[in-house]
This record gives structure tokens, sequence and C-alpha cells, in this order.
């Protein structure tokens, strides 16, 4: 009997040497989350202008990157949103011919999301007018 007994410490500190290797190895293995440089860009576009803008790239993260608007956001009339391609160097292009009627600035949410699902947004803000209107 006292023999187990005193195997129980041996027992005890294997199992926390155990558990403080696998903590570890979960730190180490979290990896990079994928972010933007700035919190925020803002476009001003005439009215009626055909205009191609590209948006800044995300970095970090682990594996490949994908860019998305946020689900069911649309940009203004006539604009699109088109996701960078694999050898591209940013964050998507908004193209497009704008609409003839001015527009107050609004903010639209860019999410990138890496290969093991971590996110980063960054915050597109478009305004539609004379550029000098809203200065």
């Amino acid at each position: 009997m006292n023999g187990r007994r005193g195997l129980l410490p041996y027992a005890l500190a294997a199992l926390v040497v155990l558990c403080f290797a696998a903590t570890t190895a979960t730190a180490q293995n979290a990896g990079t989350v994928p972010a933007f440089a700035q919190d925020s860009v803002s476009f001003t576009f005439d009215t009626g202008a055909t205009v191609s803008v590209q948006l800044p790239p995300a970095t970090g993260g682990d594996g490949s990157l994908t860019y998305a608007l946020a689900n069911g956001v649309t940009l203004p009339n006539g604009l699109a949103y088109t996701p960078p391609g694999n050898t591209d160097t940013h964050g998507g292009t908004i193209s497009g011919t704008t609409p003839a009627t001015a527009q107050a600035s609004t903010a639209y949410s860019l999410t990138v999301t890496d290969g093991d699902g971590d996110s980063g947004t960054l915050t597109v803000n478009v305004a539609l007018g004379n550029r000098n209107t809203f200065k």
C-alpha cells in the first residue's frame, strides 16, 4: 500500500508536465490574424464618372487570404467590388460608372479571412458628388 502512495507524486508531476506541453503547443500553433494597416479609407467620386480604385491589402494571417464586402451590402448603383486575384498585391478594386445623383458618404465593411478562419475588417467610406462638396 505504501508503495502505491509513493507513486502518486510522480504521476501528478507527469500529468502537470503533459498539460504544460499541450498548452505550449496550442499557443505556438495559434498563428497570426490578418489585419489592414489602417482602420478605414475614404473615397469621393464625381457623379457620372468612370472610376477604378484599388483597396489596400491586408497582411499576416495563415494561408491564403480571401476578401469580401459584408454580406448583403451593395455599393452605389453602377459600382462593383472585384476581389483581388491570386497574384494581386491589393485588397480588391472598386470600379464602374457612378450614378448621376450625389450621395453622402456611406461606410462599407471589407472583410479579409485567412486559411484558418481568422479575419480583419477595413471600413471603406464612399461619397458621390463633386469632390469639393464634402470638404
